[in-house]
């Protein structure tokens, strides 16, 4: 899938590029145009640099000068290091200053530790692209709208010979079929 950038987001870019290794802003600019909703929210400039085989150094630099340039939008996450899950989201490092965090999914407290826990992940801004993420609320009906049309199938499921009695999908538990 290609998206057609917007010509603020092709001027930002090239102004990127003036500050920036060129074929890293190319690899950007690129997976910024190419890639899915999904995938262009909370990126990691590490696993971009590997993943591409571009110089790390380069990459987070380059990621940074984005972020500054309103390219993309710069997150300081504190995960669950027993599921992995977002505690909190920051925009400052200053800000991440609770002295114990409690998940909800794990209900397990936790105090923060910069190399354990937290990560620095970058979102492409709605100014270069909008993507589902920057829409939270229509992503949940979208969720709600699908957990429906599996319930409906898992009712009709329930009905053929053999089956034990209805399953059904929760949004509280998502992905998970009870009985």
């Amino acid at each position: 899938m290609t998206e057609r950038l917007t010509s603020e987001a092709e001027g930002l870019f090239a102004v990127l590029r003036q500050s920036a290794d060129p074929q890293t802003v190319a690899a950007i600019e690129g997976f910024v145009a190419e890639a899915s909703d999904r995938e262009l929210c909370r990126i990691n400039a590490i696993d971009f640099a590997a993943t591409r085989r571009l110089d790390e150094e380069r990459v987070v630099a380059a990621f940074l000068h984005a972020a500054r340039l309103g390219i993309f939008e710069l997150s300081w996450n504190v995960l669950c290091p027993g599921c992995g899950g977002v505690l909190d989201t920051s925009t400052t490092l200053k800000s991440v200053k609770h002295d114990d965090y409690v998940c909800a999914l794990c209900a397990e407290g936790y105090q923060p530790t910069l190399d354990e826990m937290v990560e620095v992940t970058f979102t492409v801004s709605r100014r270069v692209r909008r993507i589902a993420a920057h829409d939270p609320d229509a992503a949940a009906a979208a969720m709600a709208r699908h957990i429906q049309q599996v319930n409906a199938v898992l009712a009709e499921a329930a009905n053929l010979p053999g089956n034990v009695g209805p399953a059904r999908v929760s949004a509280r538990r998502s992905g998970r079929v009870r009985r």
